[in-house]
């Protein structure tokens, strides 16, 4: 009898503070929207969204004016996570590619640092005057840094070769040329 009494105690009290505190009847707010949506996507800012970072992407999805499947570096797996969090359609016909492999040619590099000033995940090692280098495990594909760089030596490409596909280049003869030598 008494554990009945203390039960029934504990429950309108639990419905009481309940009632109190008001849950259950706030709605979300948009700031609330957005946050639940930001901590699905990866957050590297790399502006493939067509939005200036993640966060205003964040928001156009949370207001229903941006697709799920916009998101380059979370590919499928950040666009499923979307569908369900947003109660969307998950998108079935979209070809996810890889994002392309960035590699800083060494002999072209001249040390601006330009590059390290636009990368949004700082996957660019250097200094002013110095080689600069990609890690390719934090590097994103985003390719910011392609169009600032002065002298073309970042490259943008679908794969970085391998023991199989790399070749040496052709060496070119350093002398005058012979008669019937190629050059």
């Amino acid at each position: 009898m008494l554990t009945g009494l203390i039960l029934l105690l504990g429950l309108v009290l639990a419905v009481a503070a309940l009632l109190l505190l008001g849950f259950g009847t706030k709605s979300e707010g948009p700031a609330e929207a957005v946050a639940r949506v930001l901590e699905v996507l990866p957050r590297t800012q790399c502006r493939k969204c067509g939005y200036a970072g993640c966060e205003p992407y964040a928001a156009a999805l949370a207001d229903g004016r941006a697709s799920i499947e916009r998101c380059l570096p979370g590919g499928e797996p950040v666009a499923a996570a979307l569908a369900a969090l947003l109660g969307q359609e998950r998108p079935r016909d979209i070809a996810w590619h890889e994002p392309p492999h960035i590699v800083i040619d060494e002999n072209a590099c001249i040390g601006c640092a330009r590059c390290l000033v636009v990368c949004p995940v700082d996957a660019i090692l250097g200094a002013p005057r110095q080689l600069h280098a990609i890690l390719a495990d934090w590097c994103t594909g985003c390719a910011l840094c392609v169009p600032v760089c002065p002298v073309d030596c970042i490259l943008a490409g679908s794969a970085l070769p391998d023991r199989q596909t790399w070749r040496w280049p052709m060496p070119r003869w350093p002398g005058p040329s012979l008669p019937g030598q190629l050059r």
